[in-house]
């Protein structure tokens, strides 16, 4: 089953949103008009800095509950080690709100706005080999013959799609891709066949941290 992505807005989308939020069109009356759902249309005005006019109880953007969507975003970019005010902002929400939510479903931040962050414990000293041409020789041999002793393939790279939060669908990679505060940032997108993600990028954020942070 194909996956259909929403196409990225457009200069002249931008600017017929901006003239008919000015003219006091709903989100929903301007979703008709550009062929958009509303939760797009809601995204792409915050993300603008433009606000909806006759707004006196609750925003557009502005959710009471999380949705399931929120609690995958909020997983992906937690193990991705964004921060609750990163996450807060792409999904239009308070920082704390976002703190409260990951604790709930067990997800934990680090970094600015994310609490403590995580501590890797220390590994113990090793203690000093003193090393010659001969026991060197001799340890490459034995890696070659030992059949348990494997190297390890780095995840296969896949193009992500870049998809903003309100356009992805329910079967779409959840994985974050770039910096949040920025225009460009979006989700990979690709059918997910493992948890909230594709296989490439499940593969990056089911491993150790310290392995996480090695193939980034």
């Amino acid at each position: 089953m194909s996956t259909r992505v929403i196409a990225n807005w457009t200069a002249d989308e931008d600017a017929t949103l901006a003239k008919l939020i000015n003219e006091g069109d709903s989100a929903s009356m301007i979703g008709k008009r550009l062929g958009r759902p509303r939760s797009s249309v809601c995204g792409r005005a915050h993300r603008k800095g433009m606000k909806f006019k006759g707004q006196k109880q609750v925003p557009c953007e502005r959710r009471v509950r999380f949705v399931a969507s929120e609690d995958q975003t909020i997983r992906a970019m937690a193990a991705s080690s964004k921060s609750s005010t990163d996450i807060a902002k792409v999904l239009v929400r308070s920082a704390s709100s976002v703190k409260k939510r990951a604790k709930i479903i067990g997800a934990k931040l680090d970094g600015k706005g994310g609490g403590k962050p995580r501590t890797e414990p220390k590994a113990p000293k090793a203690k000093p080999v003193k090393l010659n041409a001969g026991n060197i020789a001799n340890k490459r041999e034995s890696r070659t013959h030992d059949p348990e002793f494997k190297h390890s393939t780095p995840a296969v790279a896949v193009v992500p799609l870049m998809v903003a939060l309100v356009d992805l669908r329910p079967n779409q990679c959840r994985f974050p891709v770039g910096d949040p505060l920025k225009e460009d940032f979006g989700f990979c997108g690709h059918p997910m066949e493992q948890g909230s993600y594709c296989r490439s990028h499940a593969r990056l954020a089911y491993q150790a941290p310290e392995s996480r942070r090695r193939a980034a």
